[in-house]
């Protein structure tokens, strides 16, 4: 159990935030493998306002492009916890860190990836979309879509597309008129629409339902 060994996770954070290099990707790697367990899950999240974890992981987002990806996973096996949602969402500066990270990293790459699979999670939340629509998130989903809309049809399962399709389109179902008609997701419909007239992938049944 999780809770009889916790001493590593401090341990692990304390690698991750001083470490950084080959030292701090095993650190990350032992942690995601931590964080996957259901039990491991509700653990990590019970005092996630009082512990080091989250201002480790951002600091990594927001500092090392090399391992964000491994931080952006991590954050995404909690997101799989329904009691963490909002905590995650509403954690200072988190979706600002978030949001930062999209505006400034590569579109379609691994770090890019992982951030819009949590995205995917959180936005399946009233409150957590809520928020999310508060930031230039939405806008920021949309790009990693506008460029590939058209190729629909040859997106895999769990690409940085079809997290970024299934955020948007949760997303769209939490929000109001004026969030789609003039908010952060006015663009929505243009982009969504081919990945919906496409004639083949998972990905335009899910535009279509949706």
């Amino acid at each position: 159990m999780l809770k009889e060994h916790f001493g590593v996770v401090a341990a692990l954070l304390g690698i991750i935030k001083a470490s950084p290099g080959d030292c701090r990707h095993l650190a990350l790697l032992s942690l995601n493998n931590l964080s996957i367990p259901l039990e491991n899950k509700k653990l990590l999240s019970e005092d996630i306002d009082a512990t080091p974890l989250l201002p480790v992981l951002m600091d990594v987002i927001k500092t090392d492009a090399t391992e964000s990806y491994l931080s952006c996973i991590c954050l995404m096996n909690l997101s799989f916890l329904e009691s963490s949602v909002s905590l995650l969402a509403s954690f200072p500066q988190f979706l600002a860190t978030i949001s930062a990270f999209l505006q400034s990293a590569k579109l379609g790459s691994e770090g890019v990836r992982w951030a819009c699979g949590l995205l995917k999670n959180l936005s399946r939340h009233s409150t957590a979309a809520r928020l999310i629509l508060d930031t230039q998130i939405p806008a920021q989903l949309l790009d990693n879509l506008k460029t590939t809309s058209n190729n629909s049809g040859r997106w895999s399962n769990n690409s940085v597309e079809d997290f970024a399709l299934f955020a948007v389109l949760s997303l769209a179902q939490h929000a109001s008129v004026g969030d789609v008609d003039t908010g952060q997701l006015k663009d929505a419909i243009a982009v969504v629409k081919p990945v919906a007239a496409t004639a083949i992938g998972i990905q335009s049944l899910k535009a279509k339902v949706r």
